[in-house]
């Protein structure tokens, strides 16, 4: 924690946001239909509970060095990730897929937004922590129940709380590290 503080000092000292603003800027392809902009909504009000403010670009190629980018399958072959709805790339800390049609599949198009916006919180998530881990509980458990994804269509899941604080950790080590290559 004292590191994660010294590195944010760092940051400022060299032009970055204040540690207080935290944000991330979330680049993702465009899908037709309401759900993918709803799941983009739903999901800046998760981290927007946590104080991190997302910024979302529908100009993939354009995406800011900084930015994370979000792809949206919607073929997804059966052999890829068999029954995984989305995958991230942690230590590569950009890329997240996302698989729109087995959401679809799985909930219908009334739900899709709701549970696509924890699947995309949850993958982000693990961008910003830069590990491939997950908790006990809330939206980064490692199999969602039955019980979750009826949850999930009434309000997203919470973060528990070592997450929050490895999003802030993960957010202050990208702070810097975007310093030091400009």
């Amino acid at each position: 924690m004292v590191m994660a503080g010294m590195m944010g000092t760092v940051a400022q000292g060299r032009g970055a946001e204040p540690v207080n603003e935290r944000r991330i800027i979330v680049c993702m392809e465009s899908a037709p239909g309401p759900g993918p902009a709803l799941a983009r909504i739903t999901a800046a009000r998760v981290f927007a509970d946590i104080d991190v403010k997302v910024t979302w670009l529908s100009d993939f190629r354009g995406c800011p060095a900084e930015g994370l980018k979000i792809s949206l399958n919607e073929a997804t072959p059966g052999t890829l990730r068999p029954g995984e709805l989305a995958y991230a790339l942690p230590y590569e800390g950009t890329h997240i897929e996302v698989f729109y049609d087995r959401i679809l599949r799985m909930v219908g198009q009334r739900s899709a937004p709701l549970i696509m916006a924890n699947v995309m919180v949850h993958e982000i998530t693990h961008i910003l922590e830069r590990v491939a881990r997950h908790s006990e509980q809330g939206l980064m458990k490692a199999r969602w129940s039955n019980e979750d994804f009826r949850s999930m269509e009434h309000k997203p899941l919470e973060f528990a709380r070592e997450d929050v604080e490895l999003i802030y950790a993960g957010l202050t080590y990208r702070a810097a590290h975007h310093v030091a290559e400009k």
